[in-house]
């Protein structure tokens, strides 16, 4: 959630808290009240208070640190001792007198929210978007990261790689993970020329050095950027299972463009416990395409830039 929502949802949170003590501290001649009212008052007490700890919920939950689970904790402890409160101070208020049943009322809006919160926002928030360089990295990565509770959201963005015909074989197997595992994917625009420019003076550097630095960060930015247009909180790569690749590098990167995006990048090493190895016999159980290079024509053949 960008800051400005979350802002709003605050003092939404806050104007609602007050309009709840003004509906409930206000004096009210109950010789005026029309037949049935009291129905209606518990109704209002339902009401008002299962907005309120929904309205919470949704607050705290856009932070990074506090869980749903925390979020509707504080808002059971917070609803109750509103609820609680609110009629202790109707004793106080011409008209007015506590209820044990506008307790129950009150109680009950507070548990539907929560109910509710944890129906609405628990798969939304474990949403996350692989970028996936090739199938054999995702097959692996794609299982782990489901364990650890997120649905993954594929997304195939590698303008390096080199030729297009290459690109495409890759993406043929990316497409076959997304049938096998049910995950939705996403397949970006092939751009080689823009990647080029991207890079162009580090033709001739050292696999790991300055030119691949530059191709992480360009494909992760892309990554946070349509993590944040479809709404998907977190996002992290494939590249760290490759053991030619430094995870502490990619990581890094990967913080700091998400802190620029406004969304959460998931730091990780999947070439731990032997993540290398178990992309390689899950590709070989599904007959992945194996490339033998990373996909940079720069890598395919060091120091002769190719043309496409």
């Amino acid at each position: 959630m960008n800051h400005l929502k979350r802002l709003a949802i605050f003092y939404l949170t806050i104007c609602w808290t007050a309009a709840i003590f003004i509906i409930l501290l206000l004096p009210m001649p109950w010789k005026y009240y029309p037949a049935g009212i009291s129905f209606y008052d518990k109704a209002i007490h339902f009401v008002i208070f299962a907005v309120f700890g929904f309205l919470l919920i949704y607050f705290l939950n856009s932070f990074e640190r506090i869980s749903l689970k925390k979020a509707c904790l504080t808002a059971f402890i917070s609803g109750f001792f509103m609820v609680f409160l609110g009629e202790y101070l109707q004793a106080f208020v011409p008209g007015r007198s506590p209820s044990i049943y506008d307790l129950i009322s009150g109680y009950l809006g507070i548990m539907i929210s929560i109910v509710f919160s944890l129906a609405l926002f628990h798969e939304s928030k474990k949403r996350l978007l692989l970028h996936v360089c090739c199938a054999t990295c995702a097959i692996y990565v794609s299982e782990v990261l489901e364990k650890q509770g997120f649905r993954v959201v594929l997304f195939y963005h590698n303008p390096n790689t080199y030729p297009k015909k290459e690109y495409e074989k890759r993406a043929k197997d990316v497409k076959k993970i997304a049938k096998i595992r049910g995950l939705e994917l996403l397949i970006d625009e092939y751009d080689h020329q823009k990647w080029k420019k991207a890079v162009r003076g580090r033709e001739k550097d050292k696999e790991g050095g300055e030119r691949c630095l530059i191709c992480y960060r360009k494909r992760l930015e892309e990554t946070a950027k349509r993590a944040k247009s479809e709404g998907i909180r977190y996002f992290t790569s494939t590249l760290s299972v490759s053991p030619h690749k430094q995870a502490e590098r990619i990581n890094k990167i990967g913080q700091e463009i998400a802190k620029k995006h406004g969304v959460e990048f998931l730091s990780e090493n999947f070439k731990k416990k032997d993540g290398f190895k178990r992309s390689i016999d899950l590709s070989k159980k599904h007959k992945f395409y194996r490339q033998n290079y990373c996909g940079c024509e720069y890598s395919l053949r060091p120091h002769t830039p190719h043309s496409s």
